[in-house]
């Protein structure tokens, strides 16, 4: 009863894990039941899913976390078209779980999945969604896997409009300060030192010394690693 009870609290019960065939991304304006088609006119349109919103399709074990301790485990993946984390009940029904910044998700590989805040600079406004932590301390660099979807080129036949839907990959790194929301980064040295100018003179010291290239992930870490330290 107390798992029952648990999984109530961390899940949403969503209707595509019903459905026959897989629906990554939720439904189309135009086409709301997927893996069905509608007509147009005297034609039958169907979509043809041409990619997929999942850095791994295929789910992996892991495990979710309230406040820190540990939930269960089960096999996830991470949706990057809808921003949630998925997975397998006992009954091997697909679930999303519950997008809290309390509740995180840690697959067997190291990958570790949090709610944060994030600054969007096209719409110029906060918001919350999953990012990957890469290093530890007061400044982090963390990774978005992010793809929106787009439809492609269609396809004319006498009686069918068959229309490719592709993904359009958004995926970037974002640098998080205190609890500030952490803000899109290019790894390159200009973008970097621009918001980690508090220690900025030290920082070009470091970099020429030890011959940092800001344009490698590693190397961006290795001097946060020292910002940290200094800061601390």
């Amino acid at each position: 009863m107390k798992k029952i009870t648990l999984l109530c609290l961390i899940v949403v019960f969503s209707s595509t894990a019903l459905c026959a065939q897989d629906n990554p991304i939720g439904f189309f304006t135009n086409n709301p039941l997927w893996g069905q088609f509608y007509h147009l006119g005297d034609k039958q349109v169907t979509y043809v899913l041409k990619d997929t919103p999942y850095l791994n399709k295929d789910y992996q074990d892991g495990t979710i976390f309230i406040h820190g301790e540990s939930a269960f485990s089960a096999p996830m993946r991470y949706n990057s078209a809808k921003d949630l984390i998925e997975f397998l009940d006992e009954d091997n029904i697909k679930r999303e779980l519950l997008r809290r910044p309390y509740i995180t998700a840690t697959l067997d590989n190291g990958a570790h999945y949090h709610i944060t805040s994030y600054w969007d600079e096209d719409k110029n406004t906060e918001k919350f969604g999953y990012f990957t932590s890469l290093n530890d301390g007061e400044a982090q660099l963390l990774y978005r896997a992010e793809k929106e979807i787009r439809m492609g080129d269609k396809k004319y036949g006498n009686t069918v409009i068959e229309v490719s839907v592709k993904y359009r990959d958004l995926s970037a790194f974002y640098l998080k300060q205190g609890k500030q929301p952490s803000k899109k980064v290019k790894l390159n040295k200009k973008t970097v030192l621009a918001l980690l100018d508090d220690k900025r003179p030290a920082l070009e010291y470091f970099i020429s010394k030890k011959k940092l290239n800001l344009r490698k992930k590693q190397d961006v870490l290795t001097l946060l690693e020292y910002y940290n330290a200094l800061r601390s």
